[in-house]
């Protein structure tokens, strides 16, 4: 009798372990579907979630300016698969606890980039647009090329401020609805044509000349004249805008031109598509050129020289001449370099 009363008290401590388990599993499924269905709920309101966080402002008023407006943040940010809303749940609540402790670092960035999946759920590869002027953009070779939606349109919702560094001033109250119309302008939008030829450049595909990507561009007569390249410096004087409008993707500083003379000479130095031709160019000059320039060179184009040439020693960085004039000079400069 004592063993068989002592076997059926641990059967009912098995059976009441396995209620125990039972009830704990089934809470802990109740749980997640509880967590799973806020999540679905909070990233469709995930935009006014989303604004309710202070630190989150700066990409809110972008985004309020942007195209894509209309459009919540959580689709483009989660993924539409099932477990996605209830990862996304457990990482806000674990930002909202960074937040809430101020133990965010700045500039604050997503994680995971927008995977083109998202981008193609509203927007088709079949197509080519032109964003701008007249620029063939064949989306489909791009895709096959390997290039992500954002590697060219990174800014269109958020101008790129944090690649920018416009939020790691921690300065969020100076975000609103104009301070972030000033940030979304289009050179923030997307790339420049300095990276698409960098990227044309460094994996060797794509077009290289101008007609591969305008349609309408043509070569300017002036170009088209014999001894262009002897005589372009002259033209590029008068009207170094002009030369910018094609050839500002090779502009190394990308700072609009600005000044008295528009800054000729250092975008000359500056600008490597200038730059890399002069410096492997032949003279220009006739031989015995170097005993007979001080008599020759008008005082009015002494600034011409410097364009190719420095007054002193240079450095390496503002892509000279060889030949600078203290070399030979010393002190004595002449009359057309006295201002």
């Amino acid at each position: 009798m004592w063993g068989r009363g002592l076997l059926y008290e641990n059967q009912i401590k098995l059976m009441r372990k396995q209620q125990k388990r039972l009830i704990l599993g089934f809470s802990f499924v109740i749980l997640l579907i509880i967590l799973g269905i806020s999540g679905i709920d909070m990233c469709k309101n995930s935009s006014r979630f989303c604004a309710s966080c202070h630190v989150m402002r700066p990409e809110v008023m972008t985004w309020q300016v942007s195209s894509h407006s209309k459009v919540p943040c959580a689709t483009c940010h989660v993924d539409s698969d099932f477990q996605h809303p209830l990862q996304a749940l457990v990482r806000i609540l674990y930002r909202t606890n960074l937040t809430r402790n101020k133990t965010y670092l700045l500039p604050i960035a997503i994680s995971t980039p927008v995977s083109d999946k998202i981008c193609l759920e509203c927007h088709s590869l079949q197509r080519t647009i032109t964003p701008q002027n007249d620029i063939n953009v064949p989306h489909a070779q791009h895709n096959e090329a390997g290039v992500q939606c954002t590697d060219c349109h990174q800014g269109v919702a958020h101008g790129r401020i944090v690649d920018r560094f416009q939020t790691i001033d921690g300065n969020f109250d100076k975000w609103t609805l104009e301070f972030a119309k000033q940030e979304m302008v289009p050179g923030n939008l997307r790339i420049g044509m300095k990276e698409c030829m960098e990227c044309h450049l460094n994996k060797g595909i794509g077009p290289l000349q101008c007609v591969g990507c305008h349609e309408k561009m043509i070569t300017p007569n002036s170009h088209k004249d014999q001894g262009w390249e002897r005589q372009h410096g002259k033209e590029a004087i008068l009207d170094i805008e002009a030369c910018e409008k094609c050839h500002n993707y090779t502009n190394v500083e990308g700072k609009p031109l600005k000044g008295e003379g528009k800054d000729v000479t250092k975008y000359a130095r500056y600008n490597s598509f200038c730059a890399d031709c002069h410096l492997n160019a032949s003279s220009p000059h006739e031989e015995g050129w170097a005993f007979s320039h001080t008599y020759n060179v008008d005082p009015k184009d002494a600034a011409r020289c410097l364009i190719c040439h420095e007054m002193n020693e240079p450095k390496e960085a503002s892509n000279p001449a060889i030949i600078y004039c203290t070399k030979c000079h010393e002190e004595n400069l002449g009359a057309p370099f006295i201002w």
